[in-house]
């Protein structure tokens, strides 16, 4: 509670606020939203239920599986994005090894070859991917986080979500449409 945590990555936002999030960056910098957000249910400032709609425009937008795992692996073919050895995945990750059960600042361990931090580890970040479980809409999320065991944080581990799930292991990073 004391710590100073303006360092430390996204959390407790579910996938819809961070659709919220990217359209209004986007608004902010002038251009156009990726997304047509629609609130159907919101409990302070947080989004319990939405429509989306794709738009395609210019602006930032949640990862597609296929852009987390490229940004993770920075070209390498291996578990992770530094090789297979997960002994040294303390290197590069906050997960259940030394992360004293929390989240940590970004950029305190190395990052990978395209400059990115913790995208084995830290929190777990939304993607873009809608899948089903039990008939319910499932978001993907991927990367790993602080409490997660090593096989977890490797570059092939997925994870879903609700869309509406809060959770202080789920955050986000953001791409922007080229």
């Amino acid at each position: 509670r004391s710590m100073d945590t303006a360092a430390f990555p996204v959390q407790m936002v579910n996938w819809f606020d961070s659709v919220e999030f990217c359209n209004k960056l986007s608004e902010k910098e002038g251009l156009k939203p990726y997304y047509d957000l629609t609130l159907e249910k919101r409990t302070g400032p947080s989004i319990d239920k939405a429509e989306v709609k794709i738009l395609g425009g210019n602006g930032y937008k949640i990862p597609l599986d296929a852009e987390w795992t490229w940004a993770c692996t920075a070209g390498a073919k291996t578990k992770f994005h530094f090789g297979d050895d997960e002994t040294k995945l303390v290197d590069y990750a906050w997960y259940n090894v030394k992360s004293d059960n929390r989240p940590h600042r970004v950029g305190e361990k190395k990052p990978n070859a395209y400059g990115l931090y913790d995208m084995h580890g830290n929190v777990r970040e939304w993607n873009e991917e809608l899948t089903k479980a039990d008939g319910d809409p499932v978001r993907v999320n991927r990367g790993g986080y602080w409490n997660h065991p090593a096989a977890s944080c490797a570059v092939s581990a997925r994870s879903g979500n609700g869309p509406g799930t809060r959770s202080s292991t789920l955050g986000l990073r953001l791409v922007r449409v080229p």
